[in-house]
C-alpha cells in the first residue's frame, strides 16, 4: 500500500463567517463519511456530500476543497493517488482496514477508467439530447448519429459532426456537438459534458463553449450533470443557457456495472437508468 500524505488543496481565499460555518460542516460529514467508508474517492465523498444528505447540509465541491484542505493541513485526513484517482481517509484509521476497503472499491474504479467506456459514456448523453430533438418542428439542427438502429451501445456509434464553419465564420478544426437553426436566436451551439464533476465558471470546457459560440455569433447551450449555482449567477445573464440532468449516464448495455456503482458502500455514483433505455430505443 502506498504511504499517504497529506491533502495538497489550496484555499481559494479568505472565508467568511458564514462560510467558516459551512466548511465546519463539510468537515463533520466528511469525518463522518469516511468513519463510514474508511476510504473513498474525491468524486464519492462529493457525490455523498454534495449531491445526497438533507438539503441543508448539502456542501458545494469548492466549499469542500477547503474543508479537506484544512482537514490535511492538520494532519487528520490523508490521501493516496493510485489508478487516476485521489482517495481520502482518515489518519487514525487502521492501515489493513484502509487496505481491504480500497480492494474492494478498486476493481470497479478501474472499470470506470477505460477509455473505450469513457468515449460510450459520452456519447450516450449525446445520444439523448439526440433522440429529444428529432421528433421537434419549431428549429432545423445539424449533427447526427447515422447508425442507432444497427447495432447496440457495446460499441461506438457513428456520429456526422456539425460544420466548423457557419456564415463564413470558422471554427477551424473545433465543433459543437450539435448547431440549431432557429428563426428567432440564429444559430445555436449545443454542448453536451456527461461528467461527474460540477460545471463551475472557469472550467475549460464552458470556456471553449463560450469561444465557439463567440466566433460565429451563437447562442451557447450547456447541457450536463451538475452546475453550481455561481456559474448560473455570473454567466446565465451573459447568455449562456443551461440545462442540467443531476445523474450521470450510462450505456444501457452497461447496466450491470451502473447498479454496481451505485452501491452505497463501494463508489456510490448516482446514474440515470431511464435515459439508458431511450438510447437502446
Amino acid at each position: 500500500m502506498n504511504t499517504g500524505r497529506r491533502v495538497r488543496y489550496a484555499r481559494t481565499a479568505p472565508a467568511t463567517p458564514k462560510e467558516l460555518q459551512r466548511i465546519e460542516l463539510a468537515k463533520k460529514r466528511i469525518r463522518s463519511i469516511l468513519t463510514r467508508h474508511t476510504i473513498a474517492s474525491h468524486r464519492t465523498l462529493e457525490q455523498k456530500i454534495a449531491d445526497a444528505g438533507p438539503s441543508n447540509q448539502r456542501i458545494n465541491p469548492h466549499v469542500l476543497s477547503n474543508a479537506l484542505y484544512d482537514l490535511g493541513k492538520t494532519g487528520e485526513v490523508l490521501e493516496r493517488q493510485e489508478a487516476n484517482g485521489c482517495w481520502l481517509y482518515l489518519s487514525t484509521a487502521p492501515s489493513a482496514l484502509v487496505q481491504s476497503r480500497f480492494a474492494d472499491q478498486l476493481a470497479l474504479w478501474n472499470l470506470t477508467q477505460d477509455g473505450r467506456l469513457t468515449l460510450r459514456i459520452g456519447q450516450t448523453l449525446e445520444i439523448a439530447v439526440y433522440r429529444a430533438m428529432l421528433p421537434q418542428r419549431c428549429y432545423k439542427f445539424l449533427g447526427a448519429y447515422l447508425d442507432l438502429h444497427e447495432h447496440n451501445d457495446k460499441t461506438l456509434y457513428r456520429k456526422e459532426e456539425p460544420p466548423a464553419a457557419l456564415d463564413g465564420n470558422s471554427l477551424g478544426d473545433r465543433r459543437f456537438d450539435f448547431v440549431l437553426a432557429t428563426s428567432i436566436a440564429g444559430w445555436v451551439g449545443v454542448e453536451v459534458k456527461n461528467k461527474r464533476e460540477r460545471m463551475y465558471p472557469g472550467n475549460k470546457d464552458i470556456r471553449d463553449l463560450l469561444a465557439k459560440a463567440l466566433t460565429v455569433d451563437a447562442v451557447p447551450v450547456l447541457i450536463a450533470r451538475r452546475i453550481p449555482f455561481v456559474t448560473f449567477r455570473l454567466l446565465s445573464p451573459c447568455g449562456l443557457i443551461i440545462h442540467q440532468t443531476y445523474n450521470q449516464l450510462y450505456p444501457w448495455s452497461e447496466m450491470d456495472l451502473a447498479a454496481k456503482l451505485r452501491e452505497k458502500t463501494l463508489l456510490d455514483i448516482t446514474i440515470s437508468a431511464l435515459v439508458m433505455i431511450l438510447t437502446s430505443a
